[in-house]
């Protein structure tokens, strides 16, 4: 009896400091068992080392000041409250929340889906004052290859990987004319990594965000997903490389969009002081030379870009003038797993253009090191 109390001593402990919240969500994976079925309260299993080798960098946490906030873009990979990037970030029942665009509450949140969050430091702990979640795709299932482990969405290629959760869509390749709300991240060529499927209601509309791969008139290709726009206007500046989100209905061969917004990761009157944001790092066209999940970021100048460039990471920056971050940890992400899902980029893919995180005027201006810092091989 006197080893179990001290058990459940030391439990309560670990659930009460920010050491035992941090060192529960720097766990590797999502839920306890990768690619199943799996609810919210589920804990996963210990990482594996990086194959990388990152540079260092502390928590959110201990960098933010009390009162200062941080954008954090990821993947749920655990609750209690909310696990994303290795940070452990708490919500209320009444977080102001939204998915794909449309007002919902922190109980729809699940297991795999990837979101954007405002949060805040306060009394030392991470506090969500905003949570957006982004589904990559939603609509129904076009094409399917049980064998290879993908289907297609209205066009865009989703594979299932080790990391998958299924929801209420069952462990299997879904049938052509489900239809599926898929979460996930995309490799460098487009093609969607997911790590939650599942099934969308028959009234969910039509739902497309990534990167604008054609631009015709009122003709678009969203990561291979036809779109039409019948009425109202494209947002302006819209080119080929940017990222954008597209809602609407789908006919059978095309999206027909209701509303085409070109996408920003973080929307706020004030800059954060910090942004920790997981995605595969790749070339893109602007300062900097690469992005991580579209977002521009600088390299440190020791980090070599041919070692990191295809990988899933977790990058900590400050933003400033130009809208990109300068990095100041870099480590590959506890779902990276290189070599699961063909990662070729596509010879006729447009080259991504560096998305900014946010313009506003209170950006923080580069100096020193910071306005000058590349790295080898950067343009």
């Amino acid at each position: 009896m006197r080893r179990f109390l001290q058990v459940v001593f030391l439990a309560l402990v670990l659930k009460t400091s920010g050491v035992g919240a941090a060192d529960f969500c720097a766990k590797g994976g999502i839920g306890a068992a990768n690619g199943a079925v799996a609810d919210a309260k589920t804990p996963g299993g210990p990482p594996g080392p990086d194959p990388v080798g990152g540079m260092g960098g502390t928590g959110l946490t201990a960098a933010l000041r009390p009162g200062d906030e941080a954008a954090v873009v990821g993947t749920i990979t655990r609750f209690g409250s909310v696990c994303v990037n290795g940070e452990h970030i708490r919500y209320q029942s009444d977080t102001s929340t939204a998915l794909d665009g449309v007002a919902d509450t922190p109980r729809s949140l699940q297991l795999g889906q990837v979101v954007r969050l405002h949060v805040r430091r306060d009394n030392g702990e991470l506090v969500a004052g905003r949570i957006e979640v982004v589904d990559a795709v939603v609509g129904p299932v076009t094409q399917r290859d049980e064998a290879g482990r993908w289907f297609s969405v209205m066009g865009r290629r989703v594979f299932l990987g080790p990391h998958t959760m299924f929801g209420n869509a069952g462990p299997a390749v879904p049938e052509i004319g489900t239809r599926i709300a898929a979460s996930g991240i995309p490799l460098a060529n487009g093609h969607l990594v997911t790590t939650r499927v599942q099934r969308a209601g028959p009234a969910t509309p039509a739902f497309v965000s990534g990167m604008l791969t054609e631009l015709d008139g009122r003709l678009l290709e969203v990561e291979g997903v036809a779109v039409r726009l019948a009425v109202g206007d494209l947002p302006p500046d819209l080119e080929v490389g940017t990222e954008v989100s597209v809602r609407g209905t789908w006919s059978g061969d095309i999206l027909e969009a209701d509303e085409i917004i070109a996408d920003q990761l973080y929307t706020s009157d004030v800059a954060p002081a910090l942004v920790s944001v997981e995605g595969y790092l790749d070339h893109c066209v602007g300062p900097g030379g690469h992005a991580i999940g579209g977002l521009a970021v600088r390299l440190p100048a020791d980090v070599a870009p041919a070692v990191w460039v295809g990988r899933r990471v977790i990058g900590v920056g400050r933003p400033v003038t130009g809208g990109g971050l300068v990095l100041e940890s870099l480590r590959t992400s506890p779902l990276d797993d290189v070599g699961s899902v063909a990662s070729d980029a596509s010879a006729d893919r447009p080259v991504r253009i560096c998305t900014p995180l946010v313009v506003v005027p209170s950006v923080v201006p580069a100096s020193g090191a910071m306005s000058t810092g590349t790295s080898p091989g950067e343009p």
